[in-house]
C-alpha cells in the first residue's frame, strides 16, 4: 500500500526533504483526501476541526496536535497530517483512532454541550462546511456512455417533439440517461420542487430505452398514493403511446402488462410474516418479506421511487432491500434533500447501494469477523454492516435520556461531511429552480413576524407552563412533549381541548376562559395581523394562500375574522380527492374570484401547483419540516408570471413566558438552511435568517431542551432589503397594482394570463390534456435507430463498472472539457508543483 510505503520511508527519513516530485507521484503518494497540508500548525489543525464538525476550543480538549508533522517539499516546509486509508476512511475514524469514541460525550458532559453539533444540521450550518461542500461541486465529473455523445440537440428534440424542455432539464435527463446505460445500479435525483422531477424522471428511462433499443423495457414508480394519477398524466406527456396503469387495491393476482406500472406507496409497507425453526440457534423465529419486493421482484427495468425521503419512515425502512429489486436499477427521487441521523439513511443505503457497503466490509471484514461470502454479508451481518457504516459516516453528537442527569447521557449519530461528499453528491443528480427556470419571477420570502401577545394571552400561557415546569421538575418528556403540541396551538385557539395524560386532566383552558376567548368584536394580535397583510394583497389582486395547521379546529374563527374585514373566504372540503384539489382551487381564485383560501399545509404539500395565488402566508407552523418547505415553493412554481411572497406569522416569547411559536421557525430555518446547504444554495433571507440549536426531529429538540431556560428567539430584523422594507411598511394600506392581475381559466384550466401571449410562454411543462384527448393524439415515430441519428456511427460495450458522478457541466456537448480532481495528472516541470493549504476549498 501506498500509505505504509510513504511511513516506512518517513520512518527511515528517506523522505523528510522531498527535493523533486512531479505533480503525479505528488497526487499518488499524498492523496488530498488523506492528507491535510498547511504551512502553519494551526491551520492544519483548524482545517481537521473543520472537517469534524467542531471549533478549534473543542477539538484542543479532546486531540492533541503533536501528531502533527512536518516535511520539506521544494525547499518548503509545510506542516502535514496523514490517516490511514487502510483503516481510517473518514476523519472522524482518524479521531476515533487516535482518541477514544467518547470524545463527543466529553465535550457534551462538560461547559462545551451547549455548542456541540447535534445532527447534520447544525454541522452543515457551520459556514466553512457548506462552503467546502459548495466548492466540489464543480470538480466532480461523469464517465460518459458513447451513445450518450452521440446524442445532438436536434436528436434530443425529435425524442421529445411534444415538449420543449429547458436547457438544464436536457442537462439532467441526458445525465440520468448515462448512468442507466452506464448500468448504475441507483443514484438520487435529488430536484427541488416544481423543476418536473416527474417529466425528466420519465424522460431519462425513455431515452435510455430508445438508445439501449429496449422498447419492450417495462418501468416501476412507487409515489405517494396522492401522486399516483398526476404520474399517469404526466408519463403520457413524455410519451403518448405508452401504457400506463396504477396498481389496484387487490394486487395479489396481477400480472404486469404495461410499460409502465403506477405503485401507491402505501403498497410497500404490506408484509407477510412466517415462523420457522433456526436449527443453529434452537429456538423458533420470525421472517418478515415484503409483498410488493416479492411479488414483482426483478419484473422491472428501472424503478422511480418519488418522494424517496419517505422511505426512511419506519414502516418502509426495514422493506428497503426487498423493494430495491422490483426493478434492476433505481432512482431516488426527491425535493428534499438529506438530513438527520446517520441511521435513518442506513436503510437506503443498504437497499440501493450496496457497493458503498462492499467496500465496508472489505475493509471492516477482519475486525468485523464478518464472513466473506458476499450473500452473508448483506444478509445475516446486518447489525455488523450498520454499526461499520455508522462508525465511517457517523458525526458523533448527543442526546440526552429520560433524565437530564450525565450518567444517563448517551451518544447520538449524525451525518458527517464525508457522507455527504463521498456517497450523496457522487451519486445524485442535482437540479434547482434557478437552473431551470430562465424567466423566473421574483420571489421575496419575508424574515417571521414576531407578533407581541395580550395580556391575557401571557396569563393563561403562564397557567398552561406550569404544566411544563412541573414536568421539566420531574423529567417527564412524554408530558412536556404534549405540553409543546398543545401551548403551539393554544396561542391561536383559546378553545383548544384539555390536555390530559393517562386519562388524568393536566390542564384545560376554561382556567383562563374568563380573559382569554374569541371576541367577535376585538381581533387577536395575529388575526389583525393577518387582516393588515390581505388587505395590502387584495389591494394589487394578489390572491392569498393561508396555511393553517389544525384547520378543523380554526377554519370557523378565521372565515368569520377574514369576511368579517371585507373579504371572499374560499376553504378546501375534505371530500376533495388529492387529485382534485388543485383544479378545486384554481376555480375558486380565478373564477370566484376569492381573495383567500384557507387552506390546511397537508393536503397541498406535494403534487400541488398554487400557481393562480401568487401569495402564501403561514398563519401557524406544525413541527414538521418536510411539511413547511414542500408548502412554501407552492405558488413560485415554473408557468408563474407574478411575483410571489412568502409570511410567516408568528407570537413572539420571552424569559417570562416562552410561546414555542418562534422557537419552532427558528428550528425549521436551521433544518432549511443545512438542506439547501447540500444542494449548493443557500436562501439568506426568510427563514434562512434566523439562528438557533436544533435536533433531528423539531419537536424532540424541544423536549430534549426542555432544561434550557433561555427560550427567547431574538428577530434578525436588519437587511430586509428595499421591497421587503416597502411591503412590511404599508400592511394595511392599499397599493397599485404591479402587474397585469390574477389570471383567468380557459375550458381546459389552463391559465389565460392578463396582457400576455400565453404561446410565447409554452415553454416547458405543457398544458393539461384529458388523457381522452391524449389517446386520440397521433403519435410519430421520430427516432428509427441509433445509426440514423448519430453523427457517426459508435462501436460501444456496457460497462458494468461505470460510476455515477455529478455533471456539473452547463453545455452538456462540452463534456470533453471536464476532468475528475481524482484524475492522474500530467507530470509537469518541478518549478510548477504546489501544494494545496487552502482548507476551505479543498478538503470537504
Amino acid at each position: 500500500m501506498l500509505y505504509q510505503a510513504v511511513q516506512q520511508l518517513l520512518k527511515e527519513k528517506i523522505m523528510k526533504t522531498i527535493k523533486y516530485i512531479s505533480a503525479s507521484n505528488f497526487s499518488r503518494y499524498f492523496p488530498f483526501e488523506d492528507n491535510i497540508f498547511g504551512e502553519t500548525q494551526e491551520e492544519v489543525f483548524e482545517t481537521l476541526a473543520i472537517l469534524l464538525g467542531l471549533s478549534v476550543q473543542q477539538l484542543e480538549k479532546i486531540y492533541s496536535s503533536k501528531d502533527i508533522g512536518t516535511i520539506s517539499i521544494h525547499e518548503k516546509v509545510y506542516f502535514w497530517l496523514q490517516k490511514d486509508p487502510t483503516k481510517e476512511k473518514t476523519w472522524v475514524q482518524f479521531l476515533l483512532h487516535h482518541t477514544n469514541k467518547n470524545a463527543y460525550r466529553y465535550l457534551a458532559t462538560n461547559s462545551e454541550k451547549s455548542v456541540l453539533p447535534k445532527s447534520i444540521t447544525e454541522l452543515f450550518n457551520l459556514e466553512p462546511l457548506q462552503e467546502s461542500i459548495q466548492s466540489i461541486n464543480s470538480k466532480i465529473v461523469y464517465k460518459t456512455h458513447p451513445l450518450i455523445e452521440s446524442v445532438s440537440d436536434e436528436t434530443f428534440n425529435q425524442l421529445f417533439e411534444s415538449i420543449n424542455f429547458y436547457k438544464q432539464q436536457k442537462r439532467v435527463i441526458k445525465e440520468g440517461a448515462n448512468a442507466l446505460l452506464n448500468k448504475v445500479n441507483s443514484f438520487f435525483y435529488l430536484g427541488e420542487m416544481g423543476v418536473g422531477k416527474t417529466m425528466t424522471s420519465v424522460a431519462m428511462f425513455e431515452m435510455a430505452k430508445k438508445l439501449r433499443n429496449t422498447p419492450n423495457a417495462r418501468c416501476a414508480v412507487i409515489a405517494p398514493d396522492h401522486l399516483v394519477s398526476k404520474w399517469k398524466d404526466e408519463i403520457l406527456l413524455v410519451n403518448a403511446s405508452v401504457t400506463v396503469d396504477i396498481l389496484p387495491e387487490h394486487f395479489s393476482n396481477y400480472k404486469v402488462h404495461t410499460d409502465y406500472l403506477i405503485i401507491p406507496l402505501s403498497f410497500c409497507s404490506q408484509k407477510t410474516e412466517k415462523q420457522y425453526y433456526d436449527v443453529y440457534i434452537s429456538k423458533m423465529v420470525k421472517k418478515t418479506t415484503n409483498i410488493i419486493g416479492k411479488q414483482f421482484k426483478n419484473n422491472f427495468a428501472l424503478s422511480i421511487f418519488d418522494e424517496s425521503h419517505l422511505l426512511s419512515q419506519p414502516k418502509f425502512a426495514d422493506q428497503l432491500h426487498e423493494l430495491a429489486h422490483i426493478g434492476k436499477q433505481n432512482i431516488l427521487a426527491t425535493g428534499t434533500s438529506i438530513a438527520g441521523k446517520v441511521t435513518d439513511m442506513f436503510p437506503q443505503i443498504f437497499g440501493f447501494f450496496q457497493d458503498v457497503l462492499v467496500k465496508l466490509i472489505d475493509e471492516h471484514v477482519d475486525s468485523r469477523k464478518i464472513g466473506r461470502n458476499r450473500s452473508n454479508k448483506m444478509s445475516k451481518s446486518y447489525n455488523i454492516i450498520q454499526k461499520a457504516y455508522t462508525e465511517t459516516y457517523g458525526s458523533y453528537s448527543y442526546a440526552l435520556g429520560r433524565n437530564s442527569d450525565k450518567t444517563n447521557m448517551k451518544t447520538e449519530v449524525g451525518l458527517n461531511a464525508e457522507f455527504i461528499t463521498d456517497i450523496i453528491i457522487q451519486n445524485a443528480i442535482f437540479l434547482t429552480t434557478e437552473q431551470v427556470w430562465d424567466d423566473k419571477v421574483e420571489n421575496l420570502i419575508f424574515q417571521p413576524i414576531f407578533v407581541q401577545m395580550t395580556p391575557e394571552q401571557k396569563n393563561a400561557a403562564n397557567l398552561l407552563n406550569g404544566v411544563a415546569k412541573k414536568a421539566k421538575s420531574e423529567g417527564d418528556k412524554r408530558v412536556f412533549s404534549r405540553y409543546l403540541t398543545k401551548i403551539n396551538e393554544y396561542m391561536d385557539n383559546p378553545e383548544v381541548p384539555d390536555l390530559t395524560f393517562r386519562d388524568e386532566i393536566l390542564w384545560t383552558p376554561e382556567i383562563s376562559a374568563m380573559e382569554y376567548y374569541f371576541d367577535d368584536e376585538i381581533l387577536l394580535p395575529k388575526e389583525q395581523k393577518l387582516v393588515d397583510i390581505i388587505t395590502m394583497e387584495k389591494s394589487q389582486d394578489r390572491p392569498v394562500i393561508v396555511f393553517v395547521k389544525h384547520i378543523d379546529r380554526l377554519k370557523g374563527r378565521l372565515q368569520s375574522v377574514l369576511q368579517n374585514a371585507g373579504f371572499k373566504v374560499g376553504t378546501l372540503p375534505a371530500s376533495r380527492k388529492a387529485d382534485e384539489r388543485q383544479d378545486y382551487i384554481n376555480k375558486k381564485i380565478c373564477n370566484e374570484k376569492v381573495d383567500v383560501m384557507l387552506l390546511d399545509p397537508h393536503k397541498v404539500a406535494t403534487g400541488v401547483d398554487l400557481i393562480s395565488a401568487p401569495t402564501v402566508l403561514f398563519f401557524n407552523t406544525g413541527f414538521d419540516y418536510f411539511e413547511v418547505g414542500q408548502s412554501e415553493r407552492r405558488s413560485f412554481r415554473i408557468g408563474q408570471r407574478r411575483q410571489t411572497r412568502v409570511y410567516y406569522l408568528a407570537y413572539a416569547g420571552d424569559a417570562d413566558t416562552p410561546t414555542i411559536q418562534d422557537q419552532v421557525l427558528t428550528m425549521i430555518a436551521q433544518k432549511k438552511r443545512a438542506m439547501e446547504a447540500v444542494q449548493g444554495s443557500v436562501d439568506e433571507e426568510g427563514l434562512s435568517s434566523l439562528l438557533g440549536k436544533e435536533n433531528n426531529s423539531i419537536l424532540n429538540a424541544l423536549v430534549a431542551n426542555m432544561d434550557n431556560d433561555n427560550n427567547t428567539v431574538k428577530a434578525d430584523v436588519e437587511d430586509f432589503g428595499s421591497k421587503q422594507e416597502y411591503y412590511l411598511s404599508n400592511f394595511g394600506k392599499e397599493l397599485e397594482v404591479e402587474d397585469g392581475g390574477r389570471p383567468q381559466l380557459d375550458e381546459n384550466l389552463n391559465f389565460i394570463w392578463p396582457g400576455l401571449d400565453t404561446s410565447e410562454y409554452a415553454k416547458v411543462l405543457p398544458s393539461k390534456i384529458s388523457q381522452k384527448e391524449m389517446a386520440k393524439k397521433p403519435v410519430e415515430e421520430t427516432i428509427k435507430t441509433v445509426e440514423e441519428v448519430a453523427v457517426s456511427k459508435v462501436d460501444f460495450s456496457f460497462d458494468d463498472d461505470g460510476m455515477m458522478d455529478l455533471f456539473s457541466f452547463d453545455d452538456y456537448d462540452l463534456s470533453a472539457q471536464f476532468t475528475t480532481i481524482f484524475a492522474e495528472e500530467k507530470v509537469e516541470p518541478v518549478q510548477e508543483i504546489e501544494v494545496a493549504t487552502k482548507t476551505k476549498a479543498n478538503y470537504a
